[in-house]
Parts: structure tokens; C-alpha cells; sequence
């Protein structure tokens, strides 16, 4: 999983241009009478990423009500600790590195002491949680954090101006997804995580450009192209999520409120392939197909609009089947020149999906 798990460690993964002409991943949804705008987030920034495009700004404005993955103005953390407690930590005399077995856990320790980081604080933690402290620590030593992300900078201007926020699920529900993973992948997940613990700023620096640039092709091949050889966490925080947030998202068709959704931007990377350049907001346009999505842009001067219908089971659109990776042996990680990893899961950026 060389890039796919590090989003939900924050819990605790067309174009739109703003002022400076960079693009961004924003979609608009035509209703019959209103706009639903979808944004591919990153859930981590740092300060110094600050301050965000203007173009969000403006649909911030334009919309009356924000929908993320979650309610983030309604967090209980009490109930979030709960949770982990009762899933997330070991019970009797089980330890981490009774679940890992010998080889990998002194592999895993191995990796934690060259990062400086104490395995021995893990020991009666589930692996998928160990992965989460472990990327969360890196993280904020590199300076990213939840607090600075596009979710909190939005919550923050939502609770200030009143505006309502509803979440397509719960914290539960997403900590649910990660302590369901088999053993296997939480295993191999936690080892890469240490393992490439010092490539992470690196990592998500290359996200963030991307992600200001509108590149989806390079986010697609970032965050996409490898889950083809992890069908389970493919269909776990991809598929099967989007599938569920299709008809919530329809049900919005049929408001009068203008909508901002806020997802992460893996769900929404190769939703459409960017044209031209210099793309602009587009003013509302209610005779459009109820439903399309429509990628505003400008080419030589004119504005043109590339629409795709949102739909869900088995279609293009917020439901994407798993794609081949570009580089079939090792993926990504044979395009860098680096060797192929027969037993462990490549990591992905979570501060995305």
C-alpha cells in the first residue's frame, strides 16, 4: 500500500481556478434548482499551506450547507475513545507483537528505533490503530496537521457563520473500516508505515502540489493505480464507501440550499480528466441535465463545460471500478526506480481518501 493509509489518522484520505490561476479538484452537480459542489480535500496541511485558494472561498459562499465525511461540528470525543478502547486495544495477554509474529515485529521494531519512535508504547494496541499513532506522530513532526487541514479551515467558517454540517457517516463508521481490515493488511500496513516514515513529508508535499494543480492523472496514479493489489482496502475505503454516499448525495438534487461536499480527494481522483487551462467558476445554470456533473473550464477564451452523470454500481462517477496500475510490477514504486516489496503492503496518503 505504498500510499493509501494515512487519512484516518487525522480523525482522532473539472477544475475550478482561483485568484493565481491554480486549479483544484471541484466538481459541480447541476439539481433542478440548485448547485451541489463537490471539493477532493486533503485532510492535513500545514500552516505554512496557508492561505488556501480563493475559488474555495467563493463556493463556501455559494453554498448554504456543507456535507462532509463526517459532522465535524458535532465530534463526541468521549464516544471516540470509547470506540477505540473497545476495539483498538488488545484484551488479556495478547501484545502487538504476538499478532505480528517474531519476524515482522522485529522487523517493525527495527524501523520504530531508527525513527526515533518507542514500539514499546504500542504493545496492547491492534496493528491498525498502532499504524495511525505511528503516521499521526510523523505527521506533526513534519508539520501537518488535522487543525490546518481543509475540513477544520471550513468547520471552523461554518460554525462562525451558521451554517449547518452534516457528515455521509460516522467516526465509528470510519474507525469501524480499519478494525475490520484482516490481520494481514493491518500488519503489513503498520511495518511500511515505520518503514517509510521518512518519506512522508515528501509524500503528502507531492499531494498537496498535485492537488492545487488540478493534476487528477497524477492523483489517480498516486492514490489509485496500486490498490489493485489490495482488493480488501480497495473496496473497504474506496468502493463500498462511495457506493453508499451516491444516493445521499442525489437526495441533495432535490433542495433548494446550494450544497459544498467535502470529501477526500481519492474518492473523487479520475472523475474526469482536466482539458485546457485556465478554467473559471461557473455562474449557476439550472437548464443543465438534473445530475450532471459539470467541469467548469475555459478554452481559448470560451467557456465550456464537460459533463459526466453521477451514478452509482458498477459505473464511472463516485463508484470507480479498481483500475490496472501503470507500472504492473510494483507500481509506483518501479516507476522511482526503487525494487519491487513481495510481503509488504505499499502505503498510500489517507490524508486523502
Amino acid at each position: 500500500m505504498r500510499k493509501a493509509l494515512v487519512a484516518f489518522a487525522i480523525l482522532l484520505v473539472s477544475c475550478v481556478a482561483h485568484g493565481d490561476d491554480e486549479p483544484l479538484m471541484i466538481w459541480i452537480i447541476k439539481g433542478d434548482t440548485n448547485n451541489v459542489y463537490l471539493l477532493g480535500s486533503i485532510h492535513v496541511l500545514r500552516e505554512s499551506d496557508h492561505p488556501l485558494p480563493e475559488v474555495l472561498e467563493m463556493i463556501y459562499d455559494d453554498a448554504e450547507q456543507l456535507v462532509m465525511e463526517i459532522d465535524m461540528d458535532d465530534l463526541d470525543p468521549v464516544s471516540t475513545m470509547q470506540f477505540l478502547t473497545s476495539h483498538g486495544v488488545l484484551k488479556g495477554d495478547n501484545t502487538l507483537q504476538d499478532i505480528m509474529g517474531p519476524e515482522m515485529y522485529a522487523e517493525a521494531e527495527a524501523a520504530a528505533a531508527a525513527i526515533d519512535i518507542p514500539i514499546e508504547m504500542l504493545a496492547k494496541t491492534e496493528p491498525w490503530l498502532a499504524a495511525i499513532t505511528v503516521e499521526e506522530m510523523i505527521m506533526h513532526r513534519a508539520g501537518f496537521n488535522a487543525a490546518h487541514g481543509i475540513e477544520m479551515y471550513l468547520t471552523n467558517k461554518a460554525v462562525a457563520d451558521g451554517k449547518a454540517i452534516t457528515g455521509l457517516e460516522t467516526i465509528e463508521q470510519q474507525l469501524g473500516f480499519l478494525d475490520s481490515l484482516s490481520i494481514e493488511i493491518q500488519n503489513r500496513w503498520l511495518l511500511q508505515s515505520l518503514v517509510e516514515a521518512e518519506r512522508t513529508e515528501e509524500v503528502i508535499s507531492e499531494l498537496i502540489a498535485a492537488w492545487r494543480r488540478g493534476d487528477t492523472t497524477f492523483l489517480e496514479e498516486l492514490l489509485l493505480a496500486e490498490f489493485d493489489e489490495y482488493p480488501e482496502l480497495h473496496d473497504l475505503i474506496l468502493i463500498n464507501r462511495n457506493k453508499n454516499w451516491v444516493e445521499p448525495i442525489m437526495a441533495l438534487l432535490d433542495e433548494d440550499d446550494d450544497y459544498l461536499i467535502v470529501v477526500g480527494a481519492a474518492h473523487l481522483a479520475g472523475l474526469a480528466q482536466p482539458q485546457g487551462q485556465d478554467p473559471q467558476l461557473p455562474q449557476p445554470d439550472h437548464g443543465q441535465p438534473r445530475g450532471a456533473i459539470a467541469r467548469p473550464r475555459r478554452l481559448g477564451g470560451a467557456a465550456r463545460r464537460e459533463r459526466q452523470p453521477l451514478r452509482g454500481h458498477g459505473q464511472q462517477s463516485l463508484h470507480r471500478p479498481r483500475r490496472r496500475p501503470a507500472h504492473p510490477e510494483g507500481g509506483l514504486r518501479a516507476a522511482r526506480g526503487e525494487p519491487p516489496d513481495g510481503h509488504r503492503a505499499r502505503r498510500r496518503d489517507r490524508h486523502s481518501v
